[in-house]
């Protein structure tokens, strides 16, 4: 089954076997079991990397999702309690360093402009979330984007961008 309509949180929230899974699961079940029990929260390159996905696929909702951060002297009682009120009035969106936010604004572009983006992501449907049974164990998977019968993952070629960006 896919499904093009499924928030993210929604998709991590099914218990099924993903990739990511899947490698703990070859390295040990111990690894596999501990990543399940104890979810870790995104470092700051994970953030940085689903804001440029964000950006480069689903531009629509970044405002939804994030809010860019004024700078705020934090070794101010003002700075603090500025900060502070600020990160009160997110909405649950994630709250992101302004320069951050610039820099990932700057590889979204560079990704777009790219003359393979639109080549590749012309007619796809983006963030198609995939289940389905193996031999009786529950899995799933989540594409970027779906182009017919292509699959794209643009995760590489994030990568790449970033960290030409970064240098």
């Amino acid at each position: 089954m896919i499904t093009y309509d499924l928030p993210a949180p929604d998709y991590h929230a099914i218990d099924a076997l993903s990739a990511s899974g899947a490698k703990l699961l070859l390295k040990s079940p111990a690894h596999y079991l501990a990543a399940k029990e104890h979810q870790r929260d995104p470092t700051p390159a994970m953030a940085f990397g689903s804001l440029v996905h964000s950006l480069v696929l689903e531009p629509d909702t970044v405002d939804a999702l994030y809010i860019a951060a004024p700078k705020f002297d934090k070794r101010t009682s003002a700075g603090k309690a500025a900060a502070e009120k600020f990160d009160a009035t997110a909405g649950g969106r994630t709250v992101v360093d302004m320069d951050l936010f610039q820099k990932a604004q700057r590889v979204g572009d560079s990704v777009r402009s790219h003359h393979r983006y639109s080549e590749l992501l012309k007619g796809a449907k983006f963030e198609a979330s995939m289940f389905w049974d193996q031999h009786g164990v529950p899995c799933k998977a989540r594409a970027d984007a779906l182009n017919g019968a292509a699959m794209e993952q643009s995760k590489a070629e994030r990568e790449a961008y970033i960290q030409a960006a970064q240098n």
